[in-house]
């Protein structure tokens, strides 16, 4: 009864927010990329020395009433300064930032790319309302949120947030490939649970051994991703390598002001960030490397002859 009674004051005081949200101004910065690239890292470096609205610890309590937990936040909370710690994409404290995946799972599908079409006007205009209201309690300063999930909706965002700005998190393949590996031997010993997005390719490969799956799932979701992204552009779209950024985090904090002009700094800067690299540990790894290199080279090789000598780049990351 108490718990019903808090979520009915919760949901109506959340519509008085919603009701009060304008348009200050301010752009909208949507931090992405494939998993286990360092997007979290990323996000905790930019709310430790940016003065940005962004989604809390706290939030993913009560999903469905971000500004008015977050108003609460503000007043009883001092601002967030980060130890620069995290399992898995979590952060630890209240003031923390947090992906809030239930709340954008409670309007979008969190397992399947969508498009505009896909989604009733009355939820696009509610998220829309949502991220206002949360820069105008941050006191009209820019919105950030990380979250893998949003390659699922990349051109969504786009839509509704015409001057938003998109961060790609870049790193190594392989880096990550070993880091997703790792990541399913934790969630689950045989590695059968699925980790991250899912990829269009699921049913093809939903069967095949985990080292096999995890190139594939890459591979499809980095094309994907960069379909989408050639519909943005360029101008909204920053490239973040992750290498970059931890030899000189500061480069990527003066690239955001530029973009989001008068934008305040807060706390100390950090000169740079250990390297992490991740070395094929045992007999899998390297298998899963090896796998790895064999289709992005066939997939290179394909993609060299479709454009007849005149895109030079490759597809995929591989150093």
């Amino acid at each position: 009864m108490l718990f019903g009674l808090r979520s009915r004051l919760l949901s109506q005081m959340e519509k008085w927010e919603r009701t009060h949200a304008f348009d200050c101004g301010s752009t909208q910065l949507f931090l992405t990329g494939l998993p286990r690239t360092g997007t979290t890292l990323v996000s905790q470096y930019i709310v430790h020395r940016l003065d940005v609205a962004y989604f809390t610890n706290g939030v993913s309590r009560f999903p469905l009433a971000p500004c008015t937990v977050s108003r609460w936040q503000r007043w009883f909370h001092p601002a967030y300064q980060s130890d620069f710690r995290s399992d898995y994409g979590r952060s630890r404290g209240p003031m923390a930032p947090r992906e809030a995946g239930a709340f954008w799972g409670h309007y979008f599908n969190i397992d399947r790319y969508q498009e505009v079409s896909d989604l009733p006007a009355s939820h696009l205009e509610t998220v829309r309302r949502t991220i206002l209201r949360m820069q105008n309690i941050f006191a009209d300063a820019p919105f950030m949120n990380k979250n893998v999930k949003h390659l699922l909706r990349l051109n969504i965002l786009a839509h509704i947030f015409p001057n938003a700005h998109f961060l790609v998190v870049e790193r190594s393949l392989p880096d990550v490939a070993i880091s997703v590996l790792v990541g399913r031997r934790k969630l689950s010993p045989d590695g059968s649970r699925w980790f991250s997005i899912v990829p269009r390719c699921f049913e093809e490969i939903r069967h095949l051994p985990v080292v096999e799956q995890i190139p594939r799932q890459l591979i499809d979701i980095q094309e994907k991703m960069n379909e989408d992204l050639r519909q943005i552009d360029p101008a909204r779209v920053l490239h973040v390598p992750y290498d970059d950024f931890c030899r000189d985090p500061e480069v990527l904090i003066s690239a955001i002001r530029q973009r989001c002009p008068g934008t305040r700094e807060k706390n100390p800067a950090v000169a740079s960030f250990p390297e992490k690299r991740h070395e094929p540990a045992d007999a899998e790894q390297e298998k899963l490397i090896c796998i790895l290199q064999e289709l992005l080279a066939d997939r290179n090789t394909r993609a060299s002859r479709l454009s007849d000598g005149n895109d030079p780049q490759p597809i995929g990351n591989l150093r």
